[in-house]
């Protein structure tokens, strides 16, 4: 049950992150990161050690994108953590399709990763995993929802074609 929590606990650090490169430029580590941290809460086989670790790194990344807002007198709450536990308070169907949305991201993102350990450059397509990450804290309609989750399938089918043509193997 710990590794739940920590699992909960790196997706709002990573919700986080994206929002924090809503309003400040990612680094070069920055799609790395988001995309090791999905594949670690994603998979059940990653212990509570490095969960751990993902959820420091998230953080770290957060920080060095935007110092500032770790001291910030006012805070304004855009890079704040999310509590995954407030998606159980959203009404149907939107809690359904924003719980979908996070699980196929999770998914997409190991794609994402081993493309990426393949060589091919996935940053040209990272976009969705930022914005599936800010829209599950925004209230939407269903159908914005749903719209979200066909971009999710089709960059997934994208990047399982690029990792194809690519020898597909690790």
């Amino acid at each position: 049950m710990e590794c739940d929590r920590f699992r909960k606990e790196l997706m709002g650090a990573l919700i986080a992150l994206a929002k924090t490169c809503g309003n400040n430029p990612k680094t070069a580590n920055t799609d790395r990161i988001i995309l090791e941290g999905l594949v670690a809460a994603n998979a059940q086989c990653f212990g509570e050690e490095i969960l751990k670790k993902k959820l420091q790194m998230a953080r770290a990344e957060k920080h060095a994108i935007a110092p500032n807002c770790s001291i910030c007198a006012h805070p304004c709450g855009n890079t704040s953590e999310y509590d995954l536990n407030l998606l159980s308070v959203e009404e149907e169907p939107c809690r359904s399709l924003k719980e979908q949305m996070l699980d196929k991201i999770k998914d997409t993102a190991t794609i994402f990763y081993q493309a990426m350990m393949l060589g091919i450059n996935v940053s040209e397509h990272t976009e969705i995993f930022y914005k599936v990450l800010e829209v599950v804290t925004y209230e939407m309609e269903a159908e914005m929802l749903q719209t979200i989750l066909t971009e999710i399938a089709e960059k997934k089918q994208l990047m399982s074609n690029l990792k194809s043509k690519n020898g597909g193997k690790l």
